[in-house]
């Protein structure tokens, strides 16, 4: 392949682990890879519940904070709750593989295809996640 620069895909390939290898993409001179950033959008507390069935005094998620993005492939990102993680991975999984939220059974759900809105499935302080297709360069 005439331009094509092997040695500097043999770096980016090693240093990526195993799943991320089938997200590589070269276009235009460039490596790409398929990611997802991760944005916590809000905190919730149900104070009632907590009140109600909690022994102790609870507060928002201690783990996460508002604003907060973490990029990722299909690994859970450093210092991200794994409870969390379990929750949203599916979803994580289903943009990077090429499927949306907007489309087909979900069709008038989400307003564009590379983008879901979901949260974990902690009933008393739930956190809202957004998750987004991106393509990065490496």
């Amino acid at each position: 392949m005439v331009g094509f620069n092997w040695s500097k895909f043999n770096l980016i390939f090693n240093e990526m682990n195993f799943m991320d290898h089938i997200l590589l993409i070269y276009y235009g001179g460039i490596f790409l890879s398929l990611k997802c950033k991760i944005t916590v959008l809000k905190k919730n507390l149900d104070e009632e519940l907590a009140q109600e069935y909690c022994q102790n005094e609870v507060t928002t998620c201690p783990v996460f904070r508002e604003g907060q993005e973490f990029i990722t492939g299909f690994e859970k990102p450093e210092g991200f709750c794994d409870w969390a993680w379990n929750d949203i991975y599916k979803f994580v999984a289903v943009l990077l593989a090429g499927g949306n939220f907007s489309k087909d059974i979900f069709e008038g759900w989400m307003k564009d295809d590379k983008t879901m809105i979901t949260c974990c499935t902690d009933a008393i302080r739930p956190v809202i996640f957004k998750i987004e297709k991106l393509m990065v360069e490496n």
